[in-house]
């Protein structure tokens, strides 16, 4: 069969069989902080109060209005920063009553003032964006740090990435690379993705394609986007890797039906050409109009 998109498949392809210099961020860990399950997590000298309980059994199931009338008369009676941090949370993402960045911001400071270290962390991402408080990123590292400190993997895991970034305090790939990793060891998606960036740029740390293939797949078995695309593309060019087509696709596969653009892209022309998937032009067409649709073209 004649290939429907040759004159940018030999392009592109060309492109993809060569070592890439950059590879994708991390997917973003937004909104992870202030789950139910990690509110419950150690150091939460207030769980175990029935109001706060019943508050977070309603939560759970959905009925936001029952768990701010549990959590509200918490968290204004003082020193209880697990409802103050879940009302926080309801006004950041608008979960009972309107969004407000900046009541989410006050309940947020008054959890992370008393140590809370989901708190200080989603107050450290407040700062870092702007949301409800003045952008800053050094206050953003600030609050970061005094999480991370407590072991929170989230904070530990965006900590490191002011560090990569020179965003909050001056670029240091090695506390980079401490605070991923410390993160990483937790399980946190985000952080895995990072490592593999690190080795496969290089960055901080000795240029290993194989180690940055690791993490990498720690992060893609985790259901990360950006990871399951850089993984395909590290088995189509064998890199750390043993070359296979047919496991870049599948992995490319996953990642275009979460709708990674250039996945999508990469995957319609491997079943135009019939790498690692048997040529079929009707999927070509789909998953290569689907990325042309999110502006790849």
């Amino acid at each position: 069969m004649k290939s429907i998109y040759l004159p940018h498949i030999l392009i592109i392809l060309t492109a993809l069989l060569v070592s890439c210099a950059t590879v994708d961020a991390p997917d973003s860990d937004v909104g992870s902080t202030l789950t139910p399950n990690e509110i419950r997590g150690p150091g939460l000298g207030n769980v175990g109060v029935p109001d706060f309980d019943k508050g977070m059994e309603a939560f759970r199931r959905g009925d936001y209005a029952e768990a701010l009338e549990e959590w509200r008369p918490l968290a204004e009676a003082g020193p209880w920063p697990s409802a103050q941090s879940m009302l926080g949370t309801m006004y950041y993402f608008g979960r009972g009553v309107t969004q407000d960045y900046a009541e989410a911001a006050h309940w947020f400071q008054l959890a992370a003032e008393q140590g809370f270290a989901p708190a200080q962390s989603m107050l450290g991402f407040m700062h870092q964006n702007g949301d409800g408080v003045p952008q800053d990123y050094t206050e953003a590292a600030r609050w970061y740090q005094l999480a991370a400190e407590q072991n929170e993997p989230t904070a530990q895991s965006r900590l490191g990435a002011l560090y990569a970034l020179g965003q909050g305090a001056p670029q240091n790939y090695d506390l980079a690379y401490f605070w991923y990793r410390m993160a990483a060891n937790q399980g946190n998606v985000s952080a895995q993705g990072s490592l593999g960036v690190m080795y496969y740029n290089g960055q901080g740390v000795p240029h290993d394609y194989t180690e940055a293939a690791r993490w990498f797949g720690l992060a893609a078995d985790q259901g990360s986007a950006a990871a399951q695309h850089t993984l395909g593309r590290m088995y189509f060019n064998g890199q750390g890797v043993s070359q296979d087509h047919r496991e870049a696709a599948r992995w490319l596969g996953m990642a275009a039906q979460a709708g990674h653009d250039n996945a999508q892209a990469m995957l319609g022309l491997m079943y135009d050409l019939g790498l690692g998937v048997p040529e079929d032009a009707v999927l070509a067409y789909k998953w290569i109009n689907l990325s042309a649709a999110q502006g790849n073209e």
